[in-house]
């Protein structure tokens, strides 16, 4: 139903998402007793089911070899774009844009596939698909 990852910057990682991914707050909940936060987020729909929540627990150390997740799929209507106003930010590419046509479907003749790093070095694989 859900996608939550661990993040060491709470507003950083909501912002990062939002500017760049189109990802939107809709809930934040208060701190529990240990100071956990989570916020839920939409990308495009009226609550957080089409979306990411990103978790921030005080003194949890953040790892992007974190167990259990390996890479978050985005699909990007303009990857030039997109990619370009991440470095301009300051955020790492991983692997540069490339074309294949691994992925072809009855919608699509090819796709281009960049990897990206968010601000806790989750790695991000931005997918645009081609007509």
């Amino acid at each position: 139903m859900v996608t939550k990852i661990d993040v060491s910057d709470l507003d950083k990682s909501v912002r990062f998402y939002s500017e760049f991914l189109g990802y939107k707050e809709v809930i934040r909940t208060r701190p529990t007793p240990e100071g956990s936060v989570q916020v839920y987020t939409t990308h495009g729909g009226e609550n957080f089911r089409d979306g990411l929540t990103f978790v921030y627990t005080p003194g949890r150390t953040i790892s992007a070899n974190n167990p259990g997740l390996h890479t978050l799929v985005f699909s990007i209507k303009n990857l030039d774009e997109t990619l370009g106003k991440m470095i301009a930010a300051g955020h790492k590419v991983l692997r540069p844009p490339r074309e294949t046509k691994a992925y072809v479907s009855s919608k699509s003749s090819s796709v281009v596939i960049a990897y990206v790093a968010d601000p806790d070095g989750y790695q991000l694989e931005l997918v645009e698909w081609k007509p």
